[in-house]
C-alpha cells in the first residue's frame, strides 16, 4: 500500500501496513464551469476509490507540531491553456458525513479539528501551457490529535480562475479524503527490555520461570511507535536486530481491548522456528489509563531449530 510522503517529511510507513478496502465513490463533480472535457483532479490522493488509501495519514512522531505534505492538481485537457490558471482548494466539512453515510460498515470519521492542521498553501497556479499545478501544502500538527479517534480532512477543488468556462473538477477525484484511523493502542511506547542470545537451543517454560542462564544480552530500542493497522491492530515499529527483520503486530481481541494477541513480521516467520510467545501484565487502554504489556518471545534463529535460540524480553508502556 502506498502512504503519503511529503517532500519535506516522510510518513512511515509503517510501518506498519494499514489496509483499506476500495470504497464507493461518494464525491460528485465540482461546478467549476459547465460540462466539457477539460477537468481537474487531485493527483494520487483524490477520491474514495483506488487512491483512497494513498490519503491515509500516519505520523511517526505524534509529538511533532509541524508535519507538511504536498499534493498537486492535474489539468486533463486536449489543448493546454495560453495563460496561468489559479486553483484554490478548501476544506469540505460536509463531505465527512457524506462519506460516513455512503460507507456505513467501514470506519466512521470525525472532522479533523481546526487546530490540527493549517492549509499552508490554498492557492497555486497551473502555469500557462502546462497541465500540472504548483504544489499545495497542508501542515499537520500531530501533537494535538487524539490517536484513539478516526479523523478525516476532505480537501476539495473550489475554484479555477482563468480556466475555460467548460472546465470542471473530475468526478470522483475532485476531493482528497485525508484520514487517520484511531486505535487506543496507538502512539509512542517506552520500552524496557533486552534480547538474550544463546548458543544452540535452551529450554524455558516461560514466565514466571527465570530466564535460562548463559544468554548474552543485546540492546533493544527504548522507544517504539505503535502505528494503527486498523481499529483493532497496531504495528510496533520495525527494528533491525542482526539480520532478522523483527516487529510485533498487537491486536485487541474485542472492541473493549480486554486482552491482546501478538503476531510477527514475515521476515521473522520465514527465518526462525520453535517460536513461543508469552504476554503478561497487560493493562488495557481506557480514557483514564495508558496501555502497558510485557511480551516475551522465545525462538530459534534458523529453520527447523538448526540455529541459536533468542529470547526477547520487552515491557511496553504507552506514553
Amino acid at each position: 500500500m502506498n502512504y503519503i510522503r511529503s517532500k519535506k517529511t516522510a510518513f512511515a510507513l509503517l510501518a506498519c501496513v494499514i489496509f483499506f478496502s476500495a470504497c464507493e465513490k461518494v464525491d460528485t463533480p465540482e461546478p467549476i464551469g459547465t460540462g466539457g472535457q477539460k477537468i481537474f483532479s487531485i493527483i494520487d490522493y483524490g477520491g474514495t476509490g483506488a487512491n483512497y488509501s494513498n490519503s491515509a495519514l500516519i505520523f511517526p512522531d505524534p509529538t511533532s507540531t509541524a508535519e507538511p505534505i504536498e499534493f498537486q492538481i492535474d489539468y486533463s485537457t486536449p489543448v493546454v491553456g495560453e495563460k496561468d490558471i489559479a486553483i484554490t482548494v478548501g476544506v469540505d466539512a460536509a463531505a465527512v458525513a457524506k462519506y460516513n453515510t455512503a460507507n456505513p460498515t467501514g470506519p466512521q470519521y470525525l472532522l479533523l479539528p481546526a487546530n490540527a492542521y493549517t492549509l499552508t498553501t490554498a492557492t497555486a497556479k497551473i502555469p500557462a501551457r502546462q497541465t500540472v499545478s504548483e504544489p499545495f501544502t497542508i501542515t499537520f500538527n500531530p501533537s494535538v490529535i487524539d490517536v484513539t479517534k478516526n479523523y478525516m480532512l476532505p480537501i476539495t477543488i473550489v475554484t479555477a480562475v482563468g480556466a475555460p468556462g467548460d472546465a470542471k473538477a473530475a468526478s470522483g477525484t475532485g476531493t482528497a479524503y485525508f484520514h487517520l484511523i484511531g486505535n487506543p493502542l496507538a502512539g509512542l511506547y517506552t520500552v524496557v527490555g533486552t534480547r538474550y542470545n544463546y548458543t544452540g537451543s535452551v529450554s524455558w517454560s516461560g514466565p514466571p520461570a527465570a530466564l535460562p542462564a548463559g544468554g548474552t544480552p543485546s540492546a533493544i530500542p527504548t522507544t517504539k511507535l505503535a502505528v494503527p493497522v486498523d481499529g483493532q491492530t497496531v504495528s510496533l515499529e520495525f527494528a533491525a536486530l542482526s539480520s532478522l527483520g523483527y516487529y510485533y503486530q498487537v491486536t485487541g481481541i474485542d472492541a473493549a481491548f480486554s486482552n491482546i494477541t501478538v503476531s510477527y513480521s514475515q521476515a521473522l516467520l520465514d527465518a526462525s522456528s520453535s517460536r513461543e510467545t508469552f504476554i503478561t501484565n497487560y493493562v488495557k487502554p481506557t480514557a483514564t489509563q495508558k496501555a502497558s504489556f510485557h511480551i516475551y518471545t522465545h525462538y530459534n534463529n534458523a529453520a527447523a531449530g538448526g540455529g541459536n535460540d533468542r529470547i526477547m524480553d520487552e515491557l511496553f508502556t504507552q506514553q
